[in-house]
C-alpha cells in the first residue's frame, strides 16, 4: 500500500475498488470445476441490464442503487446456487428460502432484509411485471436499543488529537452543523455563507434541499478553505484533478478513516 501512494503516487481511491471488486467477486460469482480447474464465472438475473437502467430512471443516488444491484444479486446468486433457478424464475418458496437463511444463518441486520425485499419486489413488478408475495417480510421487529451519544469531553478529546488542520475542520463542520458525509463531500464554496453561518445543503438525502447552521467557533477555519477558490469548486477537495483539470472531491472513505484513526 504504502509503495502505490509514496512510490507511485496513486489515489487511495484505487483501494476501495479494489475491495470492492473482491467483494464483488465474493457475493455475485460462481465458481465451476472443469477439468479439474476452478472456473469463476458471474451469474445474473435475466434482465438484469434493464433493472439497473429503470433504478437510474427513477434517479435513486448512486449508493442506493449499488445497495439495490448488489440485493438483487445476492439472491440470484444464493437462489442459482442452492437449486431455485434464477431470480426471474423463482417462486415464492424459493424466496421466503432465501429470506429464511438471511435471517437465521446470515444474521442480517433488519434494515438488509428491508432492502432486499424492497429491491426483489422492485424487481418483479417493475422488470418482469409479476407480484410476488414478500408479506413474510414486512412488518419485521428490532430490537430497541438506546443511541451512543458522545459527551462534548468526549468530542473535544477526539478534535484534539487531529493535528492535520483540514481534517479537524471536516469533522467539526459535520458535528457542529449535523452534515452527511455524502453532504460534506459535495459541499461547494457557493453553499456556504459565512455572514449567517449557514449552510445551504443541496440534494441532500431524498433529493431535498435544506439549510442549516454550523458553529461560530470553527468560522475562521472554514473561511480558511474558502479562500483562493471558485464558487463552483468543492470546499473540501482532493489532490487529484479530473479531465478538465480541477480537483475533485474527496472521497468518504478519507473522512471515515481520519475518525477512525483520531477514535
Amino acid at each position: 500500500k504504502n509503495y502505490f501512494i509514496e512510490r507511485l503516487k496513486a489515489p487511495r481511491k484505487i483501494f476501495f475498488q479494489i475491495e470492492k471488486w473482491f467483494k464483488d467477486t465474493s457475493d455475485n460469482d460462481r465458481v465451476s470445476v472443469v477439468n479439474g480447474k476452478n472456473i469463476t464465472r458471474r451469474i445474473y438475473p435475466r434482465h438484469f441490464n434493464e433493472y439497473k437502467d429503470a433504478l437510474e430512471l427513477k434517479r435513486y443516488s448512486p449508493k442506493t442503487i449499488t445497495m439495490y444491484i448488489g440485493a438483487v444479486l445476492a439472491a440470484n446468486n444464493w437462489l442459482v446456487s442452492h437449486g431455485y433457478g434464477l431470480v426471474d424464475d423463482t417462486s415464492d418458496s424459493g424466496l421466503r428460502a432465501f429470506f429464511l437463511y438471511m435471517t437465521n444463518t446470515k444474521k442480517s441486520s433488519l434494515s438488509s432484509m428491508r432492502i432486499h425485499r424492497f429491491a426483489i419486489s422492485y424487481y418483479f413488478t417493475q422488470i418482469l411485471g409479476r407480484n410476488i408475495d414478500l408479506s413474510f417480510v414486512e412488518g419485521l421487529r428490532d430490537s430497541k436499543h438506546l443511541p451512543v451519544v458522545l459527551t462534548r469531553a468526549e468530542i473535544q478529546r477526539i478534535f484534539s488529537v487531529i493535528n492535520n488542520i483540514k481534517h479537524r475542520t471536516m469533522l467539526a463542520l459535520m458535528y457542529s452543523s449535523g452534515l452527511r458525509l455524502s453532504e460534506l463531500l459535495s459541499l461547494r464554496v457557493r453553499d456556504v455563507c459565512l455572514e449567517d453561518l449557514t449552510i445551504h445543503v443541496k440534494e441532500g438525502k431524498g433529493r431535498k434541499d435544506r439549510i442549516t447552521i454550523f458553529s461560530e467557533k470553527i468560522i475562521d477555519d472554514v473561511r480558511r478553505f474558502m479562500r483562493g477558490k471558485e464558487s463552483e469548486e468543492y470546499l473540501f477537495q482532493s489532490t487529484v484533478k479530473d479531465a478538465r483539470g480541477r480537483y475533485c472531491r474527496l472521497s468518504g472513505r478519507t473522512v471515515q478513516k481520519v475518525l477512525e484513526n483520531a477514535l
